[in-house]
């Protein structure tokens, strides 16, 4: 006969030990700690990375300052370039002609300002102009150098004066004439005539929005029908005498083949 389980008394479970478990209160006791802690840990994180900015910042700055440091070593101030470059001596001015008396000039006025410490007086400028002088120029200087009844007195007065003599007034007016005559040659090259050109068009002021239709006007017709169909993407005057050197240096090469093939036949 088998044994009645229901009239069987239940043993009873081992209750939980309650000191094992944690109350309410330590449970949020142990979550702010971790809170805690883990702010503190993004704190210090976002500590670090902006020290570590700030350090990155400063090492730029010292990267900066170490290069502006060479680049004033190594370049000359302004007022000690003089000391460090001296310009050639222009040639004598003469009549004018060659060089011209727009170029001295120049030269003259880059020598004073360059070299500025050579020429600390005017006595010593208006000394430089005149033996930097010959011929026809330093003949009309003579009377007035040191001595007559109007002397100069100073280095711009000199070159005024020679400015007068041998400066051509209507030199600009005369450019514009002579460009407007200007046409290229059969047997003259595109360099050599381009050259000519740009040389009229700065004295005679030219326009520039003028310069590309007149260097086209003033081609040869066979240059004109070589570059005839690219001239609408040839805006300028630069991109159209670059594609004429293009063209006449590839005929060139043509005409010189043909040369050599006609040889080798013969």
């Amino acid at each position: 006969m088998a044994p009645n389980t229901r009239n069987q008394i239940r043993e009873p479970e081992p209750e939980a030990d309650i000191q094992d478990v944690p109350t309410e209160t330590e449970t949020l006791q142990s979550i702010e700690v971790m809170s805690a802690t883990q702010l503190t840990d993004a704190q210090q994180l976002a500590t670090a990375r902006k020290q570590v900015r700030q350090l990155q910042e400063q090492l730029d700055q010292a990267v900066t300052a170490s290069q502006r440091s060479t680049s004033k070593r190594s370049s000359p101030e302004p007022s000690d370039y003089a000391s460090t470059v001296r310009l050639k001596d222009p040639d004598p001015l003469t009549d004018g002609a060659l060089p011209s008396f727009d170029n001295w000039r120049i030269q003259i006025e880059d020598k004073f300002l360059i070299n500025a410490r050579m020429f600390n007086s005017e006595q010593v400028k208006m000394a430089y102009i005149f033996n930097r002088t010959a011929d026809v120029a330093q003949k009309h200087l003579a009377p007035r150098y040191r001595k007559g009844p109007d002397p100069f007195t100073s280095a711009t007065g000199m070159i005024d004066y020679l400015a007068e003599i041998l400066q051509n007034p209507f030199e600009s007016q005369d450019a514009c004439i002579d460009f407007r005559k200007l046409i290229m040659k059969e047997d003259e090259t595109f360099a050599e005539f381009y050259t000519h050109f740009l040389h009229l068009a700065g004295i005679g002021n030219i326009p520039t929005d003028d310069l590309q239709p007149d260097l086209y006007d003033k081609l040869t017709p066979a240059l004109q029908q070589s570059v005839l169909p690219f001239l609408d993407t040839l805006l300028t005057s630069k991109a159209l005498a670059h594609k004429c050197l293009l063209v006449t240096e590839l005929l060139r090469n043509v005409a010189e083949s043909l040369r050599l093939f006609g040889e080798r036949r013969n």
